[in-house]
């Protein structure tokens, strides 16, 4: 893996910790830790869309949002870049047929159009690890 973002060094070092983290192996003297804070430098001029989907759907926006925000991050310890799009937890309801409505200039978030008459008419829904 490669980023501009954190000495190759401190990459390896944070890969490291991180995947032994997950795999339940980081016998260390001190725990996984993920310190960021900003950097100080000025963000880009990133023009939104007009259309307030697009604020959330317009991948190449995003990313520049995305790529800004993480250039002007100071990452300490074990913390890596990391971006995480977010529908909020109305996505959920999106995977099993809802419309999503998106609020992200009024409330940042969105809203679910109930779609759903009756309960038993759709599958019961289960968590399968």
């Amino acid at each position: 893996m490669e980023t501009s973002w954190i000495e190759e060094k401190q990459l390896a070092k944070a890969l490291e910790r991180n995947e032994a983290w997950w795999a339940g192996t980081l016998d260390d003297e001190y725990p996984l830790l993920w310190i960021t804070a900003p950097d100080g430098k000025p963000a880009r001029a990133i023009t939104p869309p007009s259309n307030e989907n697009d604020l959330w759907l317009d991948t190449d926006y995003v990313m520049d949002v995305a790529e800004d925000s993480l250039s002007r991050t100071h990452y300490v310890a074990d913390a890596l870049p990391v971006q995480v799009p977010w529908l909020g937890p109305d996505q959920f309801a999106a995977w099993i047929g809802a419309d999503l409505r998106f609020k992200p200039r009024e409330h940042n978030t969105s809203w679910v159009v109930p779609f759903v008459d009756d309960w038993n008419d759709y599958r019961e829904l289960r968590i399968d690890p």
